[in-house]
This record gives structure tokens, C-alpha cells and sequence, in this order.
């Protein structure tokens, strides 16, 4: 959510009638659809448009704002739904050792003009992002998330620390 619009990220994620026993086994990942982002405008909901974005699919977001040409999203993505599909499965057995999906620090920019997506992921490997609940909606200079870190817990499979990550440098 910004000032002026809702954005809705939807993955190349498609539901399946009659293939797979379970609702998660009916779904398909398919990334040669990409991703595609719905904007539509605060002050009136039937101004929208469809955008199209790298494949990528996400459970968290940080925040969204706008500046002079673009609108700007921080969340955490995956590469992929292998999360969903191989990582969740193992988690609720009681077996996940190793994430075959990582999901990486992220700002989609969406040139507000033509359209045009980008995606920028950081290095970071690192989920559940938060800001300052004062700037929802508006530029943030920090993102507060679980992360890998070095010196972390090393036997932890998953995220082992707690990080601030300033996104202005």
C-alpha cells in the first residue's frame, strides 16, 4: 500500500481441477508466465493495470512507497515455489535439514511511466521483513528481518539472526 495505489503481487502460481490429491498438489509453478503485479489506484478502484515481473513468488512484504517515477515494493522473494511444494512438506514431517528455495532481500521497482518492472535482489538471504510503522506507505531507510548470518548459529538450518539492514546505502 502507498500513498496512492494497491499493489498486489501474484506469482506464476496456477490452480489445476484435476491433477494432485491435495489443494498445495493441484497448484503448478509456472515461471515462463512471469509474475504479474496489479496496481490500482486509491482514489479510484477501477483505474488499474497489469504488469508483468520477473517470476518470483513471496509470503512477506515490507513496505511500498512512491517516489517522482516509480513505485517502489522491499519484500522478501523466493526464486521460486519450490518453498511450497518441497520445503513445507519437509517442515511439517518434522524433516527439513536445507531450504531448496532461498528467499533474498528484494526491491521490485515499477516504472510508473511505461511500466517496466525491475527487480533487484540483495545478498542477503533473510524472511519476515519489517519497518518503523511510522513509514508505511512511504520511503523507509531501514528493513529489520530474520536473516542467515555469519557467526550465527551454525547448526541452524534456517535463519539463525536478527538484522537491520539500511537500504539507502
Amino acid at each position: 500500500v502507498t500513498e496512492r495505489h494497491l499493489a498486489f503481487l501474484m506469482p506464476p502460481l496456477f490452480f489445476e481441477e484435476t491433477d494432485g490429491d491435495t489443494f498445495l498438489e493441484r497448484h503448478r509453478w509456472r515461471p515462463e508466465a512471469a509474475s504479474r503485479i496489479l496496481l490500482v489506484a486509491k482514489d479510484d478502484f477501477a483505474s488499474r493495470r497489469w504488469l508483468e515481473a520477473p517470476p518470483s513468488f513471496g509470503f512477506h512484504f515490507a513496505n511500498a512507497w512512491e517516489d517522482a517515477t516509480a513505485l517502489r515494493i522491499d519484500a522478501c522473494l523466493y526464486p521460486d515455489a519450490r518453498v511450497m511444494f518441497e520445503d513445507q512438506a519437509r517442515v511439517m514431517t518434522g524433516g527439513l535439514v536445507e531450504r531448496s528455495s532461498r528467499p533474498r532481500a528484494t526491491t521490485l521497482s515499477i516504472d510508473l511511466a511505461s511500466g517496466r518492472v525491475a527487480s533487484e535482489a540483495r545478498d542477503r538471504e533473510s524472511e519476515f521483513p519489517g519497518i518503523d510503522l511510522r513509514d508505511s506507505g512511504h520511503r523507509h531507510r531501514h528493513v529489520f528481518a530474520l536473516a542467515r548470518v555469519a557467526g550465527g548459529a551454525a547448526a541452524h538450518p534456517l535463519l539463525n539472526g536478527l538484522v537491520r539492514e539500511d537500504v539507502e546505502q
